[in-house]
């Protein structure tokens, strides 16, 4: 699955691709992360919803949600999960826009 999201970051700039860990690794779930969620959607879905805004502008852009992504995953799960990130892009991009609506349940 790996070489197949690495594939996907040839085809162009423009290409993010955000696994929720290495291909060594296993990705965790626990009702403890939204009920079900495995840790790196959780902490992806807060990250969206406004707490990946380090700069606090109302905007989360890729290059606050990557770091953002990385260091939630890795401190929850004590470094077993560590997300991964391939391609070329722009990390100013946009993603998402706070506002009061995304307060994570």
């Amino acid at each position: 699955i790996n070489t197949g999201l690495q594939n996907l970051t040839s085809v162009g700039d423009g290409v993010c691709v955000i696994s929720a860990s290495d291909n060594k690794q296993l990705s965790q779930e626990n009702q403890k992360w939204g009920g079900g969620h495995g840790v790196f959607t959780y902490f992806l879905l807060k990250g969206l919803k406004g707490e990946a805004d380090y700069n606090q502008d109302q905007s989360v852009t890729l290059g606050e949600l990557i770091p953002f992504l990385s260091e939630q995953v890795r401190r929850e799960t004590k470094n077993a999960q560590s997300p991964t990130v391939a391609g070329k892009f722009d990390p100013a991009l946009t993603i998402s826009k706070d506002s009061p609506e995304n307060s994570v349940r």
